[in-house]
């Protein structure tokens, strides 16, 4: 019999609606797993453990330590694969950790979660768990991801790496450049053969062992996205200080240098002598022919520059770069250790 480790957090496919109001509910999550094994005859166990139960708007870089000592304190030996249930608003967030956090592992982990709570009948969530299961059971991969049924009746697997935020407006899923990594075709597998998605192959060859020692996250991160008369002198650190900065720049890879406090030149420089460091996303117009003067000067400043990952990624990846310290040997032979580690791809996270 294959056994799948399941792991419950809460979020809208762990709640329920009471008096009109949304929330967590300890006994409706496992109902997910009832409603499977009336559906399918299939000979699968399942273990279930629940570190949290939260709605994942309230999700703290604490709770993956929670979740990821809950994981290898497990003996994944004897699992198929691992199904994650979490709530949507910060689900992207987590795929991209625990991508980061599990590289390596030689199972399937796959993060599910739901458009409407269980109870409720344009429900997505009994579809997700299924093509979860038969995605584990038969597609031979490893590593983490997402599977979500869209409006379009779609069963669309996404990278871990690559799952972005819901849109606000339709709810929807989607991958970074909108190019997602496969579906489920009657509870099959489909690759999205795609030059930009890894093939089997090179996912496997990722996949032969991961880091199994416990997490934390003491330092944080601050991320900015620029708008018309941001005030950086908002950003005083004189009672806390964050351990980097992420700041998206505008599409054509820009952001107000001029106007003093309202200058990201100043802000980054200001950042450099607290020696916090400042890393800008996305850069990719830096390196085309005609730049912009605002891209140029941006370009020239002491900001260190990401480019094509999304930005749900590359905060995930500066949460565990500043929080997992390299070793000595590490630093000895690389000074940079962690802006080599951010623009290295780790687990497919770059789309070039």
């Amino acid at each position: 019999m294959d056994k799948i480790l399941t792991v419950f957090t809460g979020g809208t496919v762990g709640s329920d609606t009471k008096n009109a109001v949304i929330n967590v509910d300890d006994s409706v999550s496992p109902s997910l797993i009832d409603t499977f094994c009336k559906r399918f005859n299939l000979d699968v166990d399942f273990d279930i453990v629940s570190p949290y139960t939260i709605l994942s708007e309230n999700l703290l870089a604490s709770h993956w330590e929670s979740l990821h000592a809950t994981i290898i304190g497990c003996d994944l030996t004897q699992y198929k694969g691992i199904i994650i249930t979490h709530g949507t608003d910060t689900l992207p967030y987590s795929t991209s950790a625990f991508s980061y956090l599990l590289c390596g592992i030689d199972l399937p982990v796959v993060f599910i979660s739901d458009n409407y709570v269980i109870s409720h009948p344009l429900s997505n969530a009994a579809d997700n768990f299924a093509n979860a299961v038969h995605f584990i059971l038969n597609s031979g991969l490893c590593g983490v991801y997402n599977i979500f049924k869209n409006s379009a009746e779609q069963n669309v697997v996404h990278l871990g790496t690559r799952l972005t935020e819901s849109d606000p407006v339709c709810d929807q899923f989607n991958s970074y450049r909108s190019i997602d990594f496969g579906h489920m075709d009657g509870y099959k597998f489909i690759h999205n053969d795609n030059p930009l998605n890894p093939n089997t192959d090179k996912i496997k060859a990722v996949c032969c062992d991961y880091n199994k020692s416990p997490v934390a996250f003491d330092n944080s991160i601050l991320y900015i996205s620029p708008f018309p008369g941001l005030d950086y002198n908002m950003f005083n650190f004189e009672n806390s200080r964050p351990a980097a900065v992420l700041h998206r720049l505008y599409h054509s890879s820009t952001a107000c240098v001029a106007h003093g406090h309202h200058s990201l030149i100043n802000f980054t420089e200001k950042c450099r002598s607290l020696g916090i460091d400042v890393y800008f996303l996305d850069c990719r117009h830096f390196y085309d022919n005609d730049v912009y003067e605002s891209c140029k000067q941006l370009k020239l400043s002491s900001a260190l520059p990401l480019t094509g990952i999304s930005v749900e990624s590359a905060l995930a990846k500066l949460w565990i770069a500043y929080n997992q310290k390299p070793t000595d040997q590490q630093l000895q032979t690389d000074y940079n250790y962690i802006y080599n580690f951010m623009k290295r791809n780790v687990w497919f996270e770059y789309v070039i």
